[in-house]
């Protein structure tokens, strides 16, 4: 994707920085999250699991093995390390795409297809995101 079509309503900025900072779990957030019916909104009975890749103010990027399509819709449940309960978001699919074998998470050799997709969240437990 060429970083001149991005369309990101926080603008990123290419820097080298040096950047210290302490943390006392592993910061990737474990995803469950289904597909809404745009029709009726309601969940398509099926569960997917993912593991985050980045998570900002306004948007979350995720692998999972699912392939999912630009604009649909979805239900999301994010699992923070430590935390005792998902925080629930709605969100649509800005982009999705095959990961390459590099953005794979590290481990033993996976059968399936990984695919890596971007969301813009909506909701965040029942409340708009502006």
């Amino acid at each position: 994707m060429d970083r001149d079509d991005e369309k990101r309503l926080y603008k990123r900025y290419d820097k080298e920085l040096n950047i210290s900072f302490d943390f006392v779990y592993d910061i990737e957030a474990k995803v469950k999250f289904a597909v809404i019916n745009r029709e009726d909104q309601s969940l398509i009975p099926k569960r997917y699991s993912a593991v985050s890749r980045n998570i900002s103010v306004a948007g979350l990027s995720f692998v999972s093995h699912k392939n999912l399509r630009i604009g649909e819709l979805l239900y999301l449940e994010i699992y923070l390390p430590g935390a005792k309960n998902s925080i629930p978001m709605k969100g649509e699919v800005k982009w999705s795409h095959q990961a390459a074998l590099s953005e794979q998470p590290s481990g033993p050799v996976v059968a399936k297809t990984l695919f890596e997709t971007g969301v813009k969240v909506l909701f965040v437990d029942g409340q708009s995101v502006p």
